[in-house]
């Protein structure tokens, strides 16, 4: 069964749910709860699957993420939290799991500070960059939130021994839901789904996506044909400012040469023209080439200010790109 939530919950009702140590910490960080907070953490803390649909930059990770820490902090607090994964997120991207693993160690961390002392939670990221002895190091302490992408899941649920530790996962995060749906990635992920299932019957399940449509067929694929699940859709109305630019006035009739030299032009004053810029092309060879040429036709510009990033490329390159942007200090990231 399918159903919308209609009715939003208040501050007070949610902050009620909430440990007083989640309490301080999110009223220390934040003014009030977003719109998909306000629908979607009180179902998620009543074990309801859920498919939440909002903007970016809403808030989204944080509403799937408040009430499962909030338990972890509970269980922490009363000595009770066990060697085992009690949540599972699931990203596309192995970059979107970095970051999401960001994201939660450190309010994590502030929330130590704020009480001056160590809950034991541990969050761990399992990806195809995962080093052996990492893995290793899994099985002897397990995290207690598993950030993780839908190849490495299906994997951990073919290990025996990593198997053992998803006997009774509380919580299961599927992030970018759309993106999974519309292929075969998809369609292997609810394989492994109902395999984690399997292992963990009273699992819940959330989904989160920006772009959710049909959604009443993505809540079904979150959650199968046989069991209920709650849709929050807030406000999807968000300002673009879309151009299509051409380098040249008439592709037809301009030479090969003269549409490159032009290109590369119009990037260089798209790139000077705004703080960060992110380029993206539909090859990793098409990557590398155009930084090589911004960097070959503006030497004088593009050195250590620009960086390629395609998973061919090493994973501390790529976490060092990923936070070089974050620090501000690239100008494009192709």
């Amino acid at each position: 069964m399918i159903e919308y939530i209609k009715k939003p919950y208040n501050d007070e009702e949610i902050y009620k749910i909430l440990n007083p140590i989640v309490r301080t910490w999110f009223k220390s960080k934040f003014k009030t709860f977003s719109d998909p907070q306000k629908y979607a953490i009180i179902p998620i803390h009543q074990r309801q699957n859920i498919l939440v649909s909002a903007v970016t930059g809403s808030g989204k990770t944080l509403t799937g993420f408040l009430a499962i820490l909030n338990e972890l902090i509970n269980l922490s607090e009363q000595k009770k939290l066990e060697n085992r994964v009690y949540a599972v997120y699931c990203s596309p991207l192995k970059a979107l799991s970095n970051d999401v693993q960001l994201n939660l160690i450190n309010p994590l961390k502030e929330m130590e500070q704020q009480e001056n002392k160590q809950f034991g939670i541990r969050i761990g990221l399992r990806t195809g960059d995962t080093s052996v002895s990492e893995r290793q190091k899994m099985l002897k302490y397990p995290p207690h939130i598993l950030v993780t992408t839908s190849e490495s899941l299906a994997i951990l649920l073919t290990t025996i021994k990593f198997s053992e530790l998803l006997k009774d996962v509380q919580y299961f995060i599927m992030d970018e839901l759309h993106s999974f749906a519309e292929n075969k990635r998809g369609t292997h992920l609810t394989l492994s789904l109902e395999r984690l299932q399997h292992l963990s019957p009273t699992m819940t399940r959330a989904g989160l996506s920006a772009t959710a449509e049909p959604i009443e067929k993505l809540a079904q694929f979150l959650v199968g044909t046989q069991r209920e699940c709650k849709i929050v859709k807030t406000d999807l109305t968000k300002k673009l400012d879309v151009k299509v630019i051409s380098p040249v006035q008439d592709l037809m009739n301009t030479t090969e040469r003269q549409i490159h030299h032009q290109l590369y032009s119009l990037l260089d004053n798209l790139i000077e023209e705004h703080r960060t810029t992110l380029i993206f092309t539909n090859t990793r060879a098409g990557t590398e080439r155009v930084v090589h040429h911004l960097k070959q036709n503006f030497p004088k510009k593009y050195i250590e200010n620009i960086a390629a990033h395609h998973g061919s490329l090493s994973k501390t390159h790529r976490l060092e790109v990923e936070q070089k942007l974050r620090d501000g200090k690239l100008k494009a990231v192709i």
